[in-house]
């Protein structure tokens, strides 16, 4: 950039002298800054006639100098009449140094080279065709004659460089500009100017204005280069044997630096935003063949090296290299016959399809004026191999075909119309003498049933190929008839044209609900590629996205999933097990009537509140529906469905394999107007009914929910409601959506498969008198299905008042048997001989941590600890146990051949975990294999959704808002707890990832983010359990041994560059996760401080134990048990630690009669509905007020482990009641007394009865308990 910015020189022959912005200036008249369409005086490299307005008079600071008789280059070049000078203005050379930097072709070959070298980070894929010369069938791979498609992540380099994943980008949505065309035609220098013409309206230079060439705009200009972050396309080498060459191979992208896209209502007014960025693609040439490129006749001459791979032998003249540049971080075999072995043809192949699936603009540049037809038959061509590959997103792309530099220079091209009309206009029909076109035509119209809408005209052609075409004209720099500000003038027309463009597809995919934030395109690319390699099917956007698999997050959301469900059951069943119209009217009633229970506490009008509220609902869930789950029902001759969805861009219908067929979407409701009207009123009359009869005393006309009787009689109207379908909901199933309330999202699952929200367990459950904050399911509610066994539907809930418990496990390979000692000698101090899984609410692990948290919460209820580490320490030895001979032949050789991605094989972990936790065992859904239960203890493991993602957590719970992206809507997709194991601990460069078969999702080791997890457990506390009462009550984080620091090396400087080392870099990173744990620590709110506790002994010895170190868990055992035993070791803190977790069995529960009815001010169950056991707010009045209330243990009642607590360990309990007032920032904050007041305990409940007075103005009464040990 600097360089081509200070290489003017004055073009007084007397000067020479090298100028700057600040003091070069051109002429209004002469020059190429002139009037006159004919005016040129350049020489003959194209550099701009450009004066200095520098003094030569010494010691004048004057600049520009305005001295009549001080001499400067500028003056001397005007004419002596005075009324021909005064033509002579003095302008900034801003159009000048715009082409300058646009067009800019380096001659020196040695820094050609490292600018290409720079480029390459900007590569995005391309195919190789690499063969050896002994064999031309056989490329370096082994595969004979299979193509390789060869990606880098550069797409998450340019959108999420920070790894953020959704932290940053979820409120970015890219969209793609692709530019495609002949070799040479001038497509990077077209994306220069682009990125160009962008980075001047960010810093607001106006090229169109009148103040254009004020000094303050070129500064502004001249600055914002010179701070441009991003690479941009490298133009060809000035070098006269390279004009034929292609340029670069593949395909690059670039991210636009310039001003976002305008929104619908924005001013007009251009500003950056970084939430809708321009991604522009640049491709190869159609016509490059099996020429080499400049990029690697530079690379050639540069050196021998082999940039990173095996030097292998290639044809010197038409074989293309091996991938010049850093190693791709993916690499795909190509194996769909499409692509044949065609060479360049499939390659182009291949682009087309991939391309114009993810391009919203596709910008078709060409230069040749003698080839209008042939060029325009190639962009139709190019079109038609690619519109029906992709479906369930908009087909049909704006297209903009660009006059680039054409030989022939006329002014009426400037006119978009003129142009159109000789692109587009008087031609014989151009399928008639492309072979390619015909074909495209005649099964198209085969296809058409509407002979009307046939192609029979070029016109209708192009309707069908494109949404719309747009025609622009780029002069060339060189014809001396064209002025800088001209050209300029067509970049910002063409950057106008594809942000219009962009634009309206953009509200294309809004309206279908198709726009994609980073994460989730990122997850799309990926999928596109690998289906574009192996299938020749169309790619379907909908699945790729996950569309299929929605979050409900509103009510309105939840309803839209019902019909769903309903309607597709419909489907299939064609009314075998009963009426599904009446189902929904049904279901919706008794939703609604929940829905006014749960927020009115009083009698209300039943039409009043529907108008006002429920109707809207309705009417949402409707919208949702249609917008979200509706697909064509349309059936082709040989029974397949239609896949194409939804209604917004359905142009044809489309099976899965690519049979496409003229149609209208065909709904499987008809939501017309009409039908709409009739079902929301049939749901109105039967809901006001109900709600009468609900709220009618039998014996008095009272109306009022505040009977005790309320609760019983709406749990019988639901049951009511739901048992008249019984049939169908045996087939309706789901994960995301409560069925019984339409209101929250579901988190326990009863072994009939039907899941509740924790509202709906509390309203039609019957509580358990066994345990505290429990409740016992005889049969579903809505299905009808008895438990298997007495009590078999156990649910249990975190009591409503007591604090959150969270147990957090590092990761670290082999040294996980570091936490399971640890674990072992709390257990042994607490000595309560209950399961660990006992003393936490939720346990959250990364990698090993993460196969050790799901041991701990779901593994077989018989296991103890001692058992579960017997099975890691077994499970690591299988998977780790090669000898480090075999290891590095076998395994780093071959690596280096790219033709494994790990070191080790994952069968033998995937063996072990199987046994373990039972292949069917689901994560969120245990209790449907026989043996097991719902879990009442929550867990989490992190990974990384391939490599493109940050962190993302696999649960056994769902998040009360909505954040459920790994959950899948039913068992059958839903993941296995085996699965979790294998997706949490796929380590970068030790274990290949882990890719789940029924969803294509591919996991990658969390710990190369969060290697301890410790504060991402306690940000999963506060989306948890949001409210303040869910305090914590303590934080235990488990390390894997603190070793010392050393340089990492190894084996891992074996991996080739890409995205595998990068990650073993980035988990080799994470290892030392006590500096993890510190920033955390120091982070967390000082009332949070003292809850948080470490446990992470010292690993003796001078050899680092690697993850792999299978060989040294014995003595990392004998160590932990060492330092857990001793007083100058961990003794003291085991001890601390265990006895928090005694203490932490404890909580105080105020009584029913303390507790006000929630209303709609302070309670949204659509959005707590998970966690119905918020804190108490006791609305106290001033002066003398009593809170009754017992301290609850939350063992169970006679219990071996309670009568061990009562007997063996707690010597007292006490009360803590602190007065004071209410602070909704923080009412921990505002406490200002306590006194203590010792309590009797009956040790066969361990509850005790407190009533004490509290002097209180308004305000908040909190309750603690404070525990007294034996031995204390």
């Amino acid at each position: 950039m600097q360089d081509f910015l200070a290489r003017y020189v004055c073009s007084n022959p007397t000067c020479e002298q090298t100028v700057t912005q600040e003091n070069a200036r051109c002429c209004s008249d002469c020059g190429r800054g002139g009037n006159g369409e004919d005016d040129h005086d350049s020489d003959d490299d194209g550099n701009f006639t450009i004066y200095c307005i520098t003094c030569k008079v010494a010691d004048c600071n004057l600049n520009p100098c305005t001295i009549d008789d001080h001499e400067t280059c500028w003056n001397s070049h005007l004419p002596r009449n005075p009324a021909l000078a005064r033509r002579h203005r003095m302008l900034n050379p801003i159009f000048q140094i715009m082409i300058r930097a646009v067009t800019h072709s380096e001659e020196n070959r040695a820094r050609q080279r490292e600018l290409y070298e720079q480029d390459r980070r900007a590569r995005w894929f391309h195919i190789r065709q690499n063969h050896a010369r002994h064999d031309p069938q056989r490329n370096y791979t082994g595969q004979h004659g299979v193509p390789i498609l060869e990606a880098h992540d550069r797409f998450r380099r340019v959108c999420d460089p920070n790894l953020s994943g959704n932290a940053e980008t979820a409120n970015h949505f890219p969209r793609f500009v692709s530019f495609i065309g002949d070799t040479c035609a001038g497509k990077s220098s077209l994306v220069r100017a682009m990125i160009m013409t962008g980075l001047a309206a960010r810093a607001g230079v106006s090229l169109t204005g009148a103040d254009v060439t004020q000094d303050a705009s070129i500064s502004k200009l001249v600055a914002a280069l010179r701070q441009r972050t991003t690479e941009w396309p490298v133009t060809r080498s000035a070098s006269s044997d390279s004009i034929t060459n292609p340029t670069t191979q593949g395909v690059h992208l670039y991210r636009d630096e310039g001003t976002a896209l305008l929104v619908a209502g924005d001013s007009g007014s251009s500003a950056p935003n970084e939430q809708r960025p321009l991604l522009f693609v640049d491709c190869e040439g159609f016509n490059a063949g099996a020429a080499r490129t400049d990029v690697e006749i530079h690379a050639d001459e540069g050196s021998p090296e082999t940039r990173g791979r095996l030097a292998l032998p290639t044809e010197a003249n038409r074989s293309r290299s091996a991938s010049v540049g850093p190693s791709p971080d993916y690499q795909y075999r190509v194996t769909a016959p499409c692509y044949g072995r065609n060479g360049k043809d499939g390659i182009d192949l291949f682009y087309a399809r991939f391309l114009h699936a993810i391009s919203d603009v596709i910008v078709f540049v060409t230069r040749d004026d003698t080839k209008i037809m042939p060029q325009l038959q190639a962009v139709l061509e190019w079109a038609s191999k690619a519109v029906y590959k992709s479906i369930n997103h908009p087909s049909r792309k704006t297209l903009i075909i660009v006059r680039h530099k054409s030989e022939l220079h006329k002014s009426e091209f400037y006119e978009e119309a003129n142009l159109a009309h000789q692109y587009l206009e008087g031609h014989a029909l151009l399928w008639s003498t492309s072979a390619v076109l015909k074909d495209f035509v005649e099964d198209y119209n085969r296809s058409e049933r509407d002979f009307r809408k046939r192609i029979e005209t070029n016109q209708r052609l192009y309707e069908v190929l494109f949404r719309k075409i747009v025609c622009c004209y780029v002069p060339s720099k060189d014809n001396p008839k064209v002025r800088p500000q001209s050209l300029v003038r067509q970049w910002v027309g063409l950057r106008t044209r594809i942000e219009q463009a962009v634009r309206d597809e953009e509200g294309i995919s809004a309206a279908a609900n198709m726009k994609y934030n980073v994460s989730e395109l990122s997850r799309v690319l990926g999928k596109a590629f690998e289906h574009f390699t192996t299938s020749e099917e169309p790619f379907d956007f909908f699945l790729a996205a996950r569309r299929d698999n929605p979050n409900p997050e509103t009510m309105a959301s939840h309803l839209g999933n019902l019909f769903r469900h309903v309607y597709e059951h419909r489907e299939k069943h064609a009314g075998e097990h009963g009426d599904v119209e009446n189902m929904t009217v049904d279901v919706v009633v008794a939703s609604l009537l929940t829905w006014t229970f749960r927020r009115f506490h009083q009698g209300v009008s039943p039409d009043e509140v529907f108008e006002r509220s429920l109707q809207p609902i309705c009417d949402a869930g409707i919208n949702e529906y249609l917008t979200k789950y509706e697909s064509c029902v349309y059936k082709f001759p040989d029974g397949s469905p239609c896949v194409a969805r939804p209604e917004r861009v359905h142009l044809t219908h489309a099976s899965r394999k690519g049979k496409i067929l003229s149609g209208i979407f065909q709904r499987r409701v008809k939501w017309q107007s009409g039908y709409r009207q009739d079902w929301v009123e049939r749901v109105r009359q039967h809901y006001a009914v109900a709600y009468q009869e609900m709220i009618r005393h039998p014996s008095h006309n009272i109306s009022s929910l505040d009977l005790p009787s309320q609760g019983d009689r709406l749990r019988s109207r639901r049951q009511a409601f739901h048992r008249n379908h019984a049939a169908i909901w045996a087939h309706i199933k789901s994960y995301k959506t409560c069925f019984s309330c339409l209101d929250g999202i579901p988190d326990h699952v009863l072994a009939c498969g039907h899941s509740y929200c924790a509202c709906c367990v509390q309203e039609l459950g019957t509580p358990d008198t066994s345990r505290e904050s429990a409740w016992l399911f005889h049969e579903c509610s809505l299905c009808g299905i008895a438990g298997r066994g007495p009590g078999a539907y156990h649910i249990q809930l975190k009591p409503r008042c007591a604090g959150v418990r969270v147990l957090s496990l590092d990761g670290g390979g082999v040294r996980g048997v570091v936490e399971l000692a640890i674990l072992e000698a709390l257990e042994k101090e607490a000595g309560l001989g209950v399961p660990m899984r006992e003393y936490f609410d939720l346990i959250v692990g990364t990698s090993t941590g993460g196969l050790i948290a799901l041991a701990v919460a779901i593994g077989p209820q018989n296991n103890n600890l001692e058992q579960l580490t017997e099975f890691f320490k077994d499970a690591a030895t299988d998977t780790f146990s090669q000898s480090m001979i075999k290891k590095f032949w076998s395994r780093i050789g071959i690596m280096l051949f790219n033709i494994t991605d790990s070191i080790y094989s994952a069968v033998p972990l995937q063996k072990a975990t199987k046994a373990l936790f039972g292949e069917d065992t689901g994560l969120f859904g245990p209790a449907l294999t026989p043996g097991h239960s719902q879990i009442s203890t929550r867990v989490a493991v992190t990974s990384s959704i391939g490599y493109a993602d940050t962190m993302t957590l696999i649960t056994n719970y769902n998040h009360p808002q909505g954040r459920n992206e790994m959950r899948e809507e039913d068992d059958s997709k839903d993941m296995r707890v085996w699965e979790a194991a294998l997706a949490t601990s796929a380590a970068p460069y030790y274990l290949p990832p882990f890719r789940k078969t029924n969803t294509g999702t591919m996991y990658v080791d969390g710990a190369v983010f969060a290697n301890c997890p410790a504060a991402d457990a306690y940000a999963e506390t506060k989306a948890l359990w949001p409210n303040r009462a869910a305090s914590l009550d303590l934080l235990v984080s488990l390390g894997t041994g603190q070793q010392t620091e050393h340089r990492h090396g190894g084996l891992q400087n074996f991996i080739p560059n890409g995205i595998v080392r990068t990650f073993a870099n980035m988990l080799m990173h994470q290892s030392n996760s006590n500096e993890s744990w510190l920033k955390f620590e120091r982070s967390a709110p000082s009332t949070v401080q003292a809850k948080l506790h470490r446990l992470d002994p010292p690993l003796t010895g001078s050899d680092r134990i690697a993850l792999d170190d299978y060989a040294k868990m014995d003595a990392m055992i004998e160590t932990v048990n060492e330092w857990a035993a001793s007083e100058r070791g961990g003794r003291a803190s085991i001890k601390h630690t265990a006895r928090v977790l005694l203490a932490s069995l404890f909580f105080f529960e105020p009584d029913d009669s303390n507790t006000p009815r929630s209303s709609p001010t302070t309670h949204d169950p659509a959005k707590n509905n998970n966690n119905r056991d918020h804190h108490t707010r006791l609305p106290l009045s001033s002066g003398t007020q009593q809170l009754s209330g017992s301290i609850r243990c939350r063992l169970p009642r006679d219990s071996s482990g309670l009568r061990r607590l009562l007997t063996d360990k707690v010597e007292s309990l006490a009360s803590t009641v602190v007065q004071g007032r209410y602070n909704p920032a923080d009412y921990e904050t505002a406490l200002r007394a306590a006194y203590w007041d010792p309590l009797v305990v009956d040790k066969r409940t361990g509850s005790s009865r407190l009533a004490d007075c509290v002097d209180a103005e308004t305000g908040l009464c909190h309750v603690s308990v404070d525990v007294t040990f034996q031995d204390e």
